[in-house]
């Protein structure tokens, strides 16, 4: 009797297994199908031949298209709020570390490829859709905003700057990632990920410059100098190894990785060997990189 029940259990473990694997198979082909026939053109049959399985298999697995739209909508909202989430967790308190890492999320790849972006935005286009948005992600969007701006104070308080309105500059961010975002639809490639990410980076740094552009410091044989943010750890990955930057306080500097893993910056001159170039001092926080002519 004990033998039949375990073996009833695992029958059951392994349909549900099956049943989930279906339903998210089912899913990744309405990503292709909305990003390549919008919205309003999606059908079932569409998406049983992108998935390889027939209309039959998706009405058991989902009520009807909208119902499978919805799931779909869930999903890409679901994976994204929980990577939203654990980039404020992870910064442990540190609204400057919260906010890079916000923007990092926003520029993931797996977060933002244009199947899933198309998800977002067709979801928008469509009157009906607008309403279905709402319901299912209008809190989470307003709980967002909160965060943000609950960052954006924090960051005010420590850079003593509390006339400046939180709210307004918290709207500002998110608007420019979604404009962004909306970018991505038609340059999705690894460089324009990254030049993205640096206009929000530079973005922060040129309103905190104390939090993100590093401290200024005031010399008494000179004008006062700050630290600027050039870009990314991770843009020196591949390709050139690389980062070149013509105007940087009136200075054009270059960032590149040695063979070594080294990182280091020079005052750049088009056609000069690097080894002989002047240095120029450099520093890492939070996987950012930052320059000092």
């Amino acid at each position: 009797m004990t033998s039949q029940i375990v073996a009833n259990q695992a029958g059951a473990d392994s349909s549900t297994r099956i049943q989930g694997k279906r339903r998210r198979q089912l899913i990744d082909a309405t990503l292709s199908v909305i990003a390549e026939n919008g919205i309003s053109n999606v059908t079932l049959a569409k998406v049983a031949g992108r998935a390889g399985l027939t209309a039959a298999m998706v009405n058991f697995h989902f009520a009807g298209k909208n119902s499978l739209l919805l799931e779909t909508l869930r999903f890409v909202s679901r994976e994204f709020q929980e990577r939203f989430d654990d980039a404020i967790a992870g910064a442990k308190g540190d609204p400057v570390r919260a906010l890079n890492a916000i923007i990092d999320t926003h520029f993931d790849p797996a977060l933002s490829d244009p199947r899933r972006l198309a998800v977002w935005y067709a979801f928008w286009g469509e009157s009906w859709a607008r309403a279905e948005y709402q319901a299912l992600c209008g809190k989470e969007d307003t709980f967002n905003e909160i965060k943000v701006k609950a960052l954006f104070e924090q960051v005010l308080i420590a850079e003593g700057r509390n006339r400046m309105d939180a709210d307004a500059l918290s709207l500002a961010f998110l608007g420019m990632l979604d404009i962004l975002w909306q970018g991505m639809l038609i340059d999705d490639t690894a460089r324009g990920r990254k030049t993205r990410r640096k206009q929000c980076q530079r973005f922060l740094a040129s309103i905190f410059p104390g939090s993100f552009g590093g401290t200024v410091e005031n010399t008494v044989n000179g004008p006062s100098r700050k630290w600027i943010c050039v870009g990314h750890l991770e843009d020196l990955e591949g390709g050139d190894n690389q980062i070149i930057e013509q105007d940087v306080n009136g200075v054009a500097v270059l960032v590149r990785k040695d063979s070594d893993g080294e990182v280091r910056a020079v005052q750049y001159r088009d056609g000069c060997p690097v080894a002989e170039l002047p240095s120029v001092p450099l520093r890492q926080a939070d996987g950012l990189l930052f320059v000092r002519p």
